[in-house]
């Protein structure tokens, strides 16, 4: 039986980036692979069992890529400052979500900060950034690392998170789940990208009409998986693969899935199995 998980991890120590959704899928199956499962990072074997949704901070979902639209609203200059910061939007507070399945989402939007019932902060709009845990703060830094056999000195950019809590949702038939990935499970990517798994607990999912894609999306027939009339979506490619871009508004079919892709000529891998946070 497939079941939804939200599991909320932290860094150890400071990290380079932000992980995507892929790179931390990749280092799940390594874990998941090292505890007798088979290598789901391929697409003969994973079969739909293992789902990941993209990073984002914990109590928030990413910004709904909705038309920019402030309906009957008139924009005079008073607002200019303010539309500086929904450009500066990355993500929103769960609180909010709910306004987002109403008409003029960005009116809303517009008034609640210009009244400062709302704001912005670190790219997450939220009525209160007191629940968020998110504080991320960067900085250069002289770096060593090894190269051609020599050791040498480099300026880097790294993040200091400020024990910033982030989430990524998990769909999977794996029944013990919990056990494999268990609070304390490291997530390493390598030298300043480790994390650790603070908890693991499974959600309800209550489907919907829409729902905002959390995770990359590669359709199979993509005239058969949505209602392309009713959803707002853009597209990306990386490493030759094209996905749906995180963060569209889609309207699902009950073909709804998406596909795991390989590009041999780039050596390159993609969890395109759409992943919907119903609104």
């Amino acid at each position: 039986m497939t079941r939804d998980y939200k599991i909320i991890f932290t860094s150890v120590g400071e990290i380079a980036s932000i992980p995507n959704s892929q790179d931390i899928y990749e280092s799940l199956c390594k874990t998941l692979a090292e505890k007798g499962y088979k290598n789901l990072n391929r697409a003969e074997d994973n079969g739909g069992a293992f789902i990941l949704s993209c990073v984002m901070p914990e109590n928030t979902v990413l910004r709904p890529l909705l038309p920019l639209d402030f309906g009957k609203r008139k924009i005079t200059s008073e607002d200019y400052p303010v539309l500086k910061k929904i450009k500066k939007i990355k993500y929103i507070c769960n609180d909010l979500i709910s306004c987002i399945t109403g008409e003029n989402f960005y009116t809303q939007v517009l008034e609640n900060l210009s009244a400062e019932k709302w704001d912005v902060q670190n790219g997450i709009l939220a009525t209160s950034h007191g629940q968020i845990n998110y504080n991320p703060e960067e900085y250069i830094t002289s770096v060593r690392r090894l190269e051609k056999g020599m050791f040498v000195t480099k300026s880097e950019r790294l993040i200091k998170t400020n024990n910033s809590r982030f989430q990524i949702f998990l769909k999977a038939n794996l029944s013990n789940i919990e056990k494999l990935l268990c609070p304390g499970t490291r997530i390493d990517m390598g030298l300043y990208n480790i994390f650790e798994i603070e908890s693991v607990k499974e959600c309800y999912m209550l489907e919907t009409k829409k729902g905002i894609l959390i995770s990359k999306y590669c359709p199979i027939d993509i005239s058969k998986e949505i209602d392309i009339k009713n959803s707002y979506f853009r597209v990306g490619i990386q490493n030759g693969i094209k996905y749906i871009v995180e963060g569209s508004v889609l309207k699902p079919t009950r073909n709804f899935a998406g596909s795991y892709q390989e590009n041999k000529k780039h050596q390159a891998k993609l969890n395109g199995r759409g992943y919907l946070l119903y609104i």
